[in-house]
C-alpha cells in the first residue's frame, strides 16, 4: 500500500515513480528505530530535551503501547517530531537533487548514443 501511495503522489506533483516506489523501502521495522533515535538526538541538538537513554530501554525490553505514549507525550515529543521534521526536509531535498541529476544524466547519454547510432 505504501508504494501504491507513492505512486499516487507523484501523479499530481509530477514526480519519479520509480524513486517514490524505492524510497518507501526505506521506513520499514528495522530502520524506524534507528530514525527515531538520529531524530531525538538531532532535535536535542537544538534545544529540545529528549532523554535517549529513556527511549533505549523502553525500546529494548518491549514496553508497550502505554508505556511509549507517556513517554511521548514528556518533552519528547517536541524534540521528536522537530528532528523527524529536519531529517525530512534534508532527506528530500538530498534526494530530489540526486534524481534531478541522474534523470538529466539518463537522458542525455541516451540521446547521445541516439544521435551517435544515426550517424
Amino acid at each position: 500500500m505504501q508504494i501504491a501511495g507513492a505512486a499516487a503522489m507523484c501523479l499530481p506533483f509530477r514526480g519519479n515513480i520509480p524513486i517514490a516506489a524505492g524510497m518507501t523501502f526505506l521506513s520499514n521495522p528495522a530502520t524506524t528505530p534507528l530514525f527515531i533515535a538520529a531524530s531525538l538526538a538531532l532535535g536535542n541538538w537544538f534545544g529540545f530535551h529528549a532523554d535517549v537513554a529513556t527511549f533505549m530501554a523502553l525500546f529494548e525490553r518491549g514496553a508497550s503501547l502505554g508505556e511509549w505514549t507517556g513517554w511521548l507525550l514528556s518533552d519528547a515529543a517536541p524534540a521528536l517530531v522537530f528532528g523527524l521534521l529536519v531529517i525530512a526536509v534534508v532527506a528530500a531535498v538530498v534526494g530530489y537533487v540526486i534524481a534531478a541529476f541522474a534523470w538529466r544524466w539518463w537522458t542525455v547519454h541516451k540521446r547521445r548514443t541516439r544521435l551517435a547510432q544515426r550517424l
